[in-house]
């Protein structure tokens, strides 16, 4: 039987817990709108563990072009979801 993909939720869920841990912040006060830097404080270092993060656990690679694109928690979940 084939692996289900996660869902949304399960992806939105996980990649919080990913910039929980790198960054020190509540996950409760994440939300998917939330923008990586302007909201989180999110530095160049810490968007490259979050992608690392994202990349370990779901098994996907993110190129840096992509990642550069990224400005939201959504923007980051649709990928992953696209890669999946």
């Amino acid at each position: 039987m084939p692996e289900q993909k996660p869902t949304r939720e399960e992806i939105e869920e996980k990649i919080k817990e990913v910039i929980s841990e790198s960054i020190g912040i509540d996950k409760e006060k994440i939300t998917s709108g939330s923008k990586l830097r302007d909201d989180l404080g999110m530095d160049s270092f810490a968007g490259i563990e979050l992608i690392y993060g994202a990349e370990d656990k779901f098994g996907i690679s993110i190129l840096d072009d992509e990642a550069e694109k990224l400005v939201t928690i959504n923007d980051l979940v649709e990928l992953v979801q696209k890669k999946l």
